[in-house]
């Protein structure tokens, strides 16, 4: 009940601060400032605060005070030094962690969405928000890719880069991320994005042993030693929004390469594109999973602005209404239903 309440709350103060932010006096801006930060600040207690929740938390705690795999990542496991050294517990890690994460999503969300409401609820239904309760390190990095896309957008490829090594530094999935770089400069069109789709299921099915063969030399060879790492297992919700995100793109792409009337969506279509490779990939090695949240994330910033498209059209709106069932059904069955990640029911340790 309190993920219903905290996030139907955060998406009502987003959107108030929304009708106020065009206003023309001081005060009122100021309001709708202070209105997106309480949203934010709500999200992130309720992350922080937490206890016991997500899969991996106790294994966290243990590698906390004891030092373990979960802190292999070489900026995490000075900050643990830190904190353990100057006898910080690990509730104020995750506190601490949780406002790094909220903040570098809710900061460039600000900055970069036209809709600031939408881009929220879509961080918070698609399963981004409930990421960080599980994979804290992998859900830092993932938050820094997404603050460094203002540099990407921008061109500003020097800044993206230093951001990109700064996640890396927590958890090398990030090093992928490189590959934004080009596509940043490689105008898709509508023909470009349906090749690119039977390219991805062509390489997805046909190279993912090769590719899998590559992680025994990084930091995912930890994983190769569980059975339960080895094999398909690939995620229909996520496969399904990534698919109906790009459908929502289509008629939003240009049909010619010099248009680029486009430019804002396209590289976050590239970014969808990878994570649907992705999701190929996992249905045969469960490993590549990993990268989909990497790229997935593009949905935050692109899917509300294409779904204004479609909304200004007279016959769009069942569209627009199909994608917010999907999107609350797909949450409702993986975090209620299934248990995914484990952060039903929630547990805080101010009352442990």
């Amino acid at each position: 009940m309190i993920y219903v309440t905290s996030f139907a709350l955060a998406v009502l103060l987003v959107k108030l601060s929304d009708n106020s932010i065009n206003l023309k006096s001081d005060l009122e801006r100021r309001i709708s400032v202070m209105l997106y930060f309480f949203a934010a600040l709500l999200l992130a207690l309720i992350m922080g605060f937490r206890y016991g929740i997500g899969t991996d938390y106790f294994q966290y705690m243990s590698a906390f005070t004891w030092g373990g795999d979960e802190f292999r990542g070489l900026l995490l496991n000075v900050i643990r030094d830190l904190f353990v050294q100057n006898g910080v517990g690990f509730d104020s890690f995750i506190l601490s962690s949780s406002f790094f994460i909220v903040g570098c999503f809710a900061y460039a969300i600000w900055n970069r969405s036209t809709y600031h409401a939408q881009s929220i609820a879509v961080y918070l239904l698609c399963g981004f928000y409930f990421t960080a309760f599980n994979g804290i390190r992998q859900a830092i990095a993932i938050s820094l890719v997404f603050f460094g896309l203002t540099y990407l957008d921008n061109k500003k490829i020097g800044r993206y880069l230093i951001i990109l090594i700064i996640a890396f530094l927590f958890h090398s999935s990030a090093a992928v991320a490189v590959i934004l770089i080009p596509c940043r400069f490689i105008m898709l069109t509508r023909k470009r994005l349906l090749g690119l789709l039977v390219a991805c299921c062509v390489i997805g099915l046909c190279a993912a042993g090769a590719i899998f063969a590559l992680a025994q030399f990084t930091e995912y060879s930890y994983y190769l030693d569980y059975d339960k790492f080895l094999g398909g297992n690939i995620s229909l919700a996520d496969t399904a929004l990534i698919l109906f995100s790009l459908a929502l793109c289509y008629r939003a792409l240009p049909t010619s390469p010099k248009d680029e009337s486009a430019d804002l969506f396209n590289l976050r279509v590239w970014m969808l594109v990878i994570a649907f490779l992705f999701c190929v990939l996992s249905s045969q090695q469960f490993i590549f999973s990993r990268f989909v949240g990497l790229f997935s994330i593009a949905m935050i910033d692109l899917n509300p602005s294409v779904l204004d498209i479609w909304n200004k059209d007279k016959n769009g709106w069942p569209v627009v209404y199909l994608y917010w069932i999907l999107l609350l059904t797909s949450c409702y069955l993986r975090y209620w239903v299934l248990g995914i990640d484990e952060v039903v029911p929630y547990q805080t340790f101010l009352f442990r």
